[in-house]
Order: structure tokens, then sequence, then C-alpha cells
């Protein structure tokens, strides 16, 4: 069966126009989820985080320490957890915790819980202790206000917990699950800490995605719909095209082609004169055309391709040595000329925008000792083990080794809100440290550290900023000898 070319570009187009929509409609469905969901994962952790802030960490401690001794209290045969929820023997567990679930602290932290669920426009949040060894997540309290779990109330954990997916330091980095019971559901929560530094507790919520996916899947049906009118509109305007611009020019060949012969006179024929055709077959010429063509651009694009492969190698081995350049060789950290290109950029910004920052630095304590007394390879095993822990703490922030033994970072952001944990925390660990017994000398250390934040009026531009931050840190260092000499 013969077809024009008319009919063979409108199945083409047809063929490749649903293919097309089908995989945009397809593949845009799944990026639009993955957005949400991501977005929902982030939001949800910044809200456990801001939660766990908010809450009263000394009244968590309190009512965590009242649940907890009830639920001690108990033998394993009393406590009865949420699968046997609505029982005799559920109801009788959850009445042994009557008196806290009546307490003023309860209410009080349900309030708190109420009006953060109500700003952020949460579907549940509640406060929750992890016992390991149960494998047990433990309610607190629940501002859930249609159906909360009562105060004692316990999920064993092992069913929607992992490793990956409770972190005691951290809590519960959010994570989305999809389940017959709760639906589509993002859950995250963030460790409440008291007035001495302990965890009392985790900050939980959980946000519903149902709306959420439902608005979505009309979004993809409008845009679905979209897409095959768009589809239908592009074939119509393609056909217009098609015939404008290929299958009109190609009747003209051919009918060229068709009367080149007809004239018998003997004087020149000048039929083609113009057209890019110099015989009687016009798809003959057009392919002839189209094979030198062809090769014209194949040896183009050879010439073109060897050149963009030279760039890009050249590319690479220019940011290889780039990084190489601004790499510290023995911890793997940033060297002082990547600080110092940092603190350009900084200071640029600066003064453009009003920027919140602060600068760290830490200096490890007795490295010349290490070295004189145990050689320089285990004083270099000393400078690798204190910015390992640096990097590990202060995990959103640029590390540089501006020294020997000096280290210096650039708080921003998430670091810069929890400065001062992270510098509790960084200290204990070196008390940890030091105190362990177990580790070799240059294993055991210490370091004074220094923190200074960009105060307009004070600073005026970020050196000063630095040095604040080392005063600081000598200070520290003055104190940190004075102890030990006593």
């Amino acid at each position: 069966m013969r077809f024009s070319i008319r009919v063979k570009t409108l199945i083409l187009l047809i063929f490749f126009a649903l293919i097309l929509s089908g995989t945009a409609l397809s593949v845009s469905s799944s990026i639009i989820n993955r957005i949400i969901e991501e977005h929902c994962i982030e939001h949800a952790n910044e809200l456990a985080a801001s939660l766990a802030i908010h809450i009263d960490g000394d009244r968590a401690m309190t009512l965590r320490k009242e649940v907890m001794a009830v639920y001690d209290s108990l033998n394993a045969g009393q406590r009865v957890g949420n699968e046997f929820r609505g029982t005799p023997e559920y109801e009788a567990y959850i009445a042994a915790y009557e008196s806290v679930s009546g307490s003023e602290n309860t209410a009080v932290l349900k309030a708190q819980l109420l009006e953060m669920q109500n700003v952020n426009n949460v579907d549940c949040m509640y406060l929750v202790w992890i016992v390991p060894e149960d494998e047990a997540s433990v309610y607190l309290v629940d501002a859930d206000p249609e159906y909360p779990c009562p105060t004692g109330h316990f999920d064993h954990y092992s069913e929607f917990l992992d490793e990956e997916h409770f972190i005691p330091e951290k809590g519960m980095p959010a994570y989305a699950s999809d389940t017959e019971e709760y639906g589509w559901l993002i859950t995250a929560g963030a460790p409440i800490r008291d007035s001495s530094g302990q965890i009392a507790a985790y900050a939980t919520l959980d946000l519903s995605m149902e709306e959420v996916r439902a608005t979505q899947r009309s979004y993809v049906l409008l845009n679905g719909s979209l897409l095959l009118g768009l589809t239908v509109i592009l074939i119509l305007a393609s056909l217009i095209l098609v015939n404008y611009f290929i299958v009109k020019p190609l009747q003209v060949l051919s009918s060229a082609a068709k009367n080149y012969c007809k004239d018998k006179k003997d004087t020149p024929h000048h039929g083609f004169e113009g057209l890019p055709l110099r015989n009687h077959d016009e798809i003959g010429d057009l392919y002839s055309s189209m094979k030198q063509m062809e090769s014209d651009m194949n040896d183009y694009y050879t010439t073109l391709y060897a050149a963009k492969q030279e760039i890009i190698a050249t590319r690479e081995e220019a940011d290889r040595m780039n990084e190489l350049a601004n790499a510290d060789a023995l911890t793997g950290v940033r060297n002082k000329r990547s600080y110092d290109l940092e603190i350009q950029k900084l200071e640029a910004q600066r003064k453009k925008t009003d920027i919140d920052f602060a600068i760290a630095i830490i200096d490890l304590n007795g490295l010349k000792q290490i070295n004189d007394r145990y050689g320089h390879e285990m004083g270099d095993l000393a400078i690798r083990k204190i910015c390992d822990l640096i990097c590990e703490i202060f995990v959103h922030s640029p590390v540089f080794r501006y020294g020997g033994d000096e280290f210096v970072l650039i708080l921003r952001d998430r670091d810069l809100l929890h400065e001062k944990e992270l510098r509790e925390r960084f200290l204990k660990e070196m008390d940890s440290l030091s105190e362990d017994s177990s580790l070799k000398p240059w294993e055991r250390v210490s370091a004074a550290i220094g923190v200074a934040r960009f105060t307009p009026g004070r600073d005026k531009d970020v050196e000063d900023t630095f040095r604040q931050a080392d005063t600081e840190m000598y200070n520290m260092k003055k104190e940190m000898k004075a102890e030990n000499r006593s």
C-alpha cells in the first residue's frame, strides 16, 4: 500500500506526540511528587526542630520521669500496646497513668503543643520517649484534637523505625510512609533538651499528605488535559507547516522533474534553474544532497567534538588542580588559601547586604608535646582526630585548617542557630576523650574554642570578628592551662 508523505507525516506526528506527551506527563508527575515530598520532609524537619525549641524542656523531663515511673512499675504482662487498643486490658493499663495525664504539667505541655499545632497547621504533634530495650515508643502527651493517644500509650517502633529513622542524639529525621491505617504521612521528631542539656523527650509531628496528594492528582489530570489539547493543536499546526514547507516544495520538485523533458526545442533547458536539483529524480537529488550534507556535517562535528573534548579535559584538569590547591593535604578539609578566598566572598557579600554569620576558631592543645614525645606522625594523627570531630559536630559549616594546629569555621544558618549547643557538645566530646583511659595519649585530644558573631557597629569587617573569636579562644586556652597546673 502506498502512502503519501502527508499521511506518513501525520502518522509519525501522532505517534511521537503521544509518546512525548505520555512521557512528559509521567516524568512531570514523578518530579512534582518528589519535589513535594522533599519539600514536606524538609518542612517537617524544620517544624520538629522548632517545636523542640519552644517546648518547656524541664516540664518535659518531669513528665517523662512521671510516665516512665508508672511504665517501669508495671510488668511486661501489664503493659498493653497499641495493637490491643479498645480492649479491657488496654483500658486498665491506661488507667494506671490517670494521675499523670490529669496533672497540671501535662495540661501545660498539651497547651504548648496545641498552640504550635494550630500556628503551623499540622495534623498532630506529640511528645514521646523511646525505650530501646522494649522497642517501644511511649506517648507522654498528644495534642491530636480528634483521636489523641493517651499518656502511656505505646507503639512497637520496630514496625516503623530503624537505625536510619531514629538517631538518639538527633531524633527522627523526617520520613514518608504510606499505610492503610494512617495513609500518606510525613513523620519527624527532634530531641527536647532540659536546662541541663539532657534529652527530656522527642517532639514529634505527623503531616498528612492525603490532601496534598489529592490536589496533586487534580493538577496532574488538568495538566494531562492541557497537554492533550496542546498536542492536538501542535499536530494540526505541524501538519500545516509540513504541508507548506515540505509537501508543496516536493510537489514543485516533482512537477519540475515530470515536465523537464517535455520541451523538445533545441534550446537550453531552464526548468531547474534556481532549484537545488540537477537531475530528473527530485528524491534521488535530495538523497544525494542529504548524503553530501551529512558527510560535510560529520566532518564538521568530528572536528567540533574533538575540540570540545579537549576543552572539557582542560577544564577538568584545571578544576582538579584548583581543588588540590584549596585542600589541606593532611586532613582533606579546606586550607588557609581556601579560607582567604571564602573570606573575600563573605566580605563582598556583607558589603552588599546584611548577613548573619559567626567565626569559630579551634586550637589543638599540646601538639608540641605530642610531637616531641611521640613523634610528628602521632602529632598528625592528633590533628586528624580533632579535625574529624570538628567535621562531625559542625556538619553544616565549612572547616578550614588555618595553621598547624588551628582550625577555623564559618557558621551560618543551622549551625549558627544552634551554635551554643554545638559548642557545648564539642567541649563534652573533649572531656569524654580526655577521660578515656583506653585511648592512646595522642588520641585523647583537647582543644580550646572561641566563637564570635559578626556584630555591626563593633565589627568593621570579617577580620574584626576573627580577632574577637581568636581572643575568646586564647582566653579559654589560658583557663585550660591554669586548670591543668592546679
